[in-house]
């Protein structure tokens, strides 16, 4: 389960680079990738990652909200919330997502579907416009190799009357490896909930 599995991180190993963050000069490393507007071919671990777009052009409110919501549920079931969170600082989609996982999840609406392919034809940079009760910090896994447990998001996915969502969550491990789950939510009187997830790949 995405809620067990994904508050599983090393603490004291991110603990450090809060501190780091935290003492200043390090917001320049987190941001060297995204502030360069090309495509990155990481040969020895064969990773192709495309370019990310300039900070104007972002995630909508309510792509935001649900992910915040999602967050924040991920989330409720730890005691420890002193602890800041981390989270990549750009929207990633896996290129070998297939219809085969998608329709494990019985309710999703192909138009949500089509949404979440059509946004994520590229990398969006993210703000700091999650409303969260838990402290966070945006990073970059690239110059951070070795920090477990950060959080990454594709954009978000909507059916027309946006009462349905799709994303895809990976738990960014050492060296690029990550679990990865689509997540499907619905929009009820409090709010997005999580209404089912599907596992697309573990990391080693």
């Amino acid at each position: 389960m995405i809620m067990k599995r994904l508050i599983s991180v090393e603490k004291i190993t991110n603990m450090i680079v809060v501190i780091l963050i935290c003492l200043g000069g390090a917001d320049a490393l987190l941001n060297t990738y995204l502030e360069k507007d090309l495509s990155l071919q990481d040969g020895y671990f064969g990773i192709v990652r495309t370019a990310v777009l300039p900070e104007n052009v972002s995630l909508d409110a309510e792509e935001y909200g649900v992910l915040s919501a999602l967050i924040e549920e991920i989330y409720s079931a730890d005691k420890n919330k002193s602890m800041p969170i981390l989270i990549r600082d750009y929207t990633d989609f896996p290129e070998q997502m297939t219809d085969s996982f998608s329709k494990r999840l019985k309710s999703l609406q192909q138009i949500t579907l089509e949404d979440l392919t059509t946004k994520n034809s590229r990398k969006l940079k993210l703000m700091r416009q999650f409303n969260l009760s838990i402290n966070y910090f945006l990073v970059n896994e690239q110059d951070n190799p070795g920090v477990e447990g950060i959080l990454g998001f594709s954009r978000v996915g909507f059916n027309e009357g946006k009462t349905q969502a799709l994303v895809h969550v990976d738990e960014i491990k050492r060296w690029y490896v990550s679990d990865g789950y689509l997540v499907l939510l619905e929009k009820e009187n409090e709010g997005w909930k999580v209404e089912k997830e599907e596992m697309t790949c573990i990391g080693e």
